[in-house]
């Protein structure tokens, strides 16, 4: 099982796009444009392994900061959000949504040692906000990982 990353930039109008494949499956893109990133409906639940999103999460990391070297990127003042991470039983619960829109809903099984993420509406963040969430996925990988 492998996690193929894809991205690109475009000097011309300053937008890049980030594909992350499992299994070779597309599995979500992110768009950047003008200060936001935008990432696709997810349609399908995605299950992941814990190497998978390790390396899921290291990718959306290295785009981010590929971004922010590049780029001038405006940090504006984070939008309303809501994070939780529960730990209960034998799972690890995550909950992300901003200005009241579910981002993540997820869990963390400790005996199948899978990551289950359901299905989304396409989401807008602002840069900051996007930094904000990536910074909770991470978050949620940790608290899985030491589980």
């Amino acid at each position: 099982m492998s996690v193929n990353p894809i991205f690109d930039f475009n000097t011309l109008t300053q937008t890049s796009t980030l594909q992350l494949y499992v299994d070779n499956i597309l599995v979500t893109e992110y768009d950047y444009n003008a200060g936001t990133v935008t990432l696709e409906e997810r349609l399908n639940v995605d299950i992941l392994t814990l190497p998978q999103l390790r390396e899921n999460l290291d990718n959306i990391i290295k785009w981010y900061n590929f971004l922010t070297q590049i780029l001038n990127t405006s940090n504006p003042v984070l939008d309303k959000f809501n994070d939780d991470i529960k730990k209960k039983n034998n799972q690890v619960k995550a909950d992300y949504s901003c200005n009241n829109i579910v981002v993540t809903d997820a869990a963390f099984s400790s005996i199948t040692k899978l990551f289950t993420f359901q299905p989304r509406a396409q989401i807008v963040f602002n840069f900051s906000d996007f930094n904000n969430w990536k910074n909770f996925l991470n978050k949620f990988y940790g608290y899985s990982v030491s589980f």
